[in-house]
């Protein structure tokens, strides 16, 4: 154990401890001055180390201080060298600068090397670029700007011209406007053609008249006026001439009404007359004649000398004073009743009304009542009068004549209901119910086979108008199974001097299918004839009234122009109302062989008409 160098023992199980403790502390003590011989060495030589870093440090001081004096030599040169460089960079750059902000806008830097002063004359050259991008584009934009302004300026005065413009032209349509409500006031209440009243104002002045006669107690008057023979005017010297004698009509009664008074146009040729503040009722007659004078006087229209006959009827009202004046509507029946009086007594004269007046019109009114009962119980029936050719001797035509079956009067002719009818508008409906029965009639005797010809009937100008006549006459011939060559219309001469491009159409249809028409009555000059020929006519029928005339220089040479200008467009020509030997014999001569009248025959019922035909049957039959 005294020999082990480490300093440890062997303990033994039972060695003493005292032992083992001594060894311990004998390793403890050598190794305290092992380290205490360490430590006087360390400070030693840290002594030593000082004593040489001082003197190397002393050393590098001196070296030092050399180097710091060249390094500071060099400085200032390198200093003084970049501040000649900076200040020369500097002035390239504010010269640069310069140009540019005076105006030199195209100037840019140009150089070779890069550096943080050419860096910023780079960025001066980019942001010289986009400064010069800003002002095209700012010039541009007040280019645009003063452009905008300008036109804003051109538009601004040219919308002052043309507001000025517009309110002149809106103060001219103001006054075109105020013009044109004034004239289509004074359009709405006058008529067109002669600048008389219409009947619009018509009634109100008469409504005013009636007021004031009742209020004031003084009369009032109403004067009808109707032109006679207007429609034979109008037809045969043309609508300007017509319309020429309604103007000269309307400026008579204007130059002799008073101011106070009121004359209108009513419709066709219908004039009227009212008057107010009258002390007499006689006061209205000296008016009328007054009128009537003037008329008698001829007057030269579109190249024709006229005389103008007019038939007047007169109202005055209160019949006595101090009564009720009436009320309008009672006014007009009676002043028309009244003229209808002086147009029956021959015209050219002026008739009061009278109370018989009345009693008239309360009949035609109850007529007109009787005439739908007639319609709807079937009391019209048809009659029948030969148009027959003398030398042939065989009928051609049969024309068809209504009757009233009345069931406290027996039979009634046209002359006692045609104007009630006419007036009601039952006429039209009569006309289609006499074409049914006449068809039912001839077809009968189309079967029994009996000569008749043709069955005629007489067709107004209003019908003619109506869009729907022809189908109506196509089915009542398909109802009784007729043949269109059964049939014959006679038409007024005025169907063709009106010029209806309707009633032309019409014609030329019928005449397609295969009806004849006949130009009936006809009164015309011979110098309107040849007017006549240019429409689709199969026959002229010469009027009874020119047949009662013959013997008259003028009739009978107006007869014979007619004949000869027929004959020689191989017209058929027809006499009618032949009621003496003379009369049948002037024709003759004329080589006008069809006659129709109480000189051959009598209007005939259905029946008769069928032993007439039986009678006259030729050998053909």
């Amino acid at each position: 154990v005294a020999g082990n160098r480490r300093g440890f023992g062997i303990v033994t199980i039972g060695a003493n401890v005292d032992e083992f403790h001594r060894a311990a502390t004998e390793s403890k003590e050598r190794l305290g001055g092992i380290i205490q011989a360490a430590n006087a060495s360390m400070v030693s030589n840290g002594e030593a180390a000082d004593r040489m870093l001082y003197q190397d440090m002393e050393q590098m001081a001196s070296t030092l201080s050399f180097s710091t004096a060249v390094l500071i030599v060099l400085v200032i040169f390198i200093a003084i060298w970049m501040a000649s460089y900076l200040s020369k960079k500097l002035g390239w750059l504010n010269d640069g600068f310069n140009r540019f902000s005076l105006g030199e806008k195209n100037f840019r830097f140009h150089f070779k090397y890069r550096d943080e002063i050419t860096s910023l004359a780079s960025t001066f050259n980019e942001m010289a670029d986009a400064i010069n991008n800003n002002m095209t584009e700012l010039q541009h934009e007040v280019e645009v700007r003063r452009k905008t302004e300008q036109e804003l300026r051109d538009i601004h005065e040219t919308l002052e011209q043309r507001i000025a413009e517009r309110t002149g032209e809106l103060s001219q349509e103001v006054e075109q406007r105020r013009q044109a409500q004034a004239q289509l006031q004074h359009m709405a209440h006058h008529d067109p053609l002669t600048g008389l009243a219409n009947r619009s104002l018509f009634n109100e002045q008469l409504q005013h008249a009636l007021s004031l006669s009742k209020r004031s107690g003084k009369y009032g008057a109403l004067l009808f006026f109707d032109l006679d023979k207007f429609k034979h005017i109008n037809d045969t010297l043309g609508h300007a001439v017509g319309d020429a004698l309604l103007v000269h009509m309307a400026r008579i009664l204007q130059e002799r009404v008073r101011g106070t008074d009121t004359a209108a146009r009513l419709g066709g040729d219908e004039f009227a007359v009212v008057m107010v503040d009258i002390e007499q009722p006689e006061w209205a007659a000296i008016l009328a004649q007054d009128i009537l004078d003037r008329l008698k006087k001829p007057v030269n229209l579109v190249g024709h000398d006229l005389k103008i006959n007019s038939s007047i009827g007169i109202v005055t009202f209160p019949e006595r004073r101090n009564e009720e004046p009436g009320n309008v509507e009672d006014i007009i029946k009676n002043a028309d009743a009244a003229m209808y009086l002086a147009k029956s007594s021959g015209g050219m004269q002026y008739r009061f009304f009278e109370h018989r007046l009345h009693d008239k019109i309360i009949h035609t009114e109850r007529l007109i009542s009787e005439l739908q009962t007639a319609l709807d119980e079937n009391q019209f029936r048809p009659y029948f009068q030969p148009m027959f050719h003398t030398d042939a001797r065989a009928v051609l035509y049969l024309e068809t004549l209504a009757r009233w079956a009345h069931p406290e009067h027996k039979l009634l002719s046209p002359q006692v209901f045609l104007e009630p009818a006419a007036q009601s508008g039952l006429l039209a409906k009569i006309d289609l119910r006499m074409l049914d029965l006449a068809c039912a009639c001839a077809s009968e005797w189309h079967e029994a086979k009996l000569s008749f010809g043709r069955i005629s009937l007489n067709v107004s100008p209003q019908q003619l108008e109506r869009v729907g006549f022809v189908g109506e006459v196509e089915r009542a011939l398909g109802r009784h199974s007729l043949p269109p060559f059964c049939l014959a219309f006679e038409v007024s001469e005025y169907v063709f001097l009106k010029n209806s491009s309707q009633s032309t159409r019409a014609l030329k249809h019928l005449r397609d299918m295969g009806v004849q028409v006949i130009i009936d009555k006809l009164q015309a000059e011979p110098s309107a004839l040849a007017n006549l020929l240019e429409y689709p006519v199969d026959a002229i029928k010469i009027g009874s009234i020119l047949t009662s005339r013959i013997g008259e220089v003028k009739i009978d040479t107006m007869i014979s122009t007619i004949a000869a200008v027929a004959n020689a467009v191989h017209l058929l020509v027809i006499a009618e109302g032949v009621e003496t030997e003379e009369q049948w014999r002037f024709f003759e001569a004329l080589h006008c062989e069809v006659i129709q009248g109480f000189h051959h025959a009598v209007p005939m019922s259905a029946e008769d008409v069928r032993h007439y035909l039986e009678e006259h049957r030729t050998d053909g039959d």
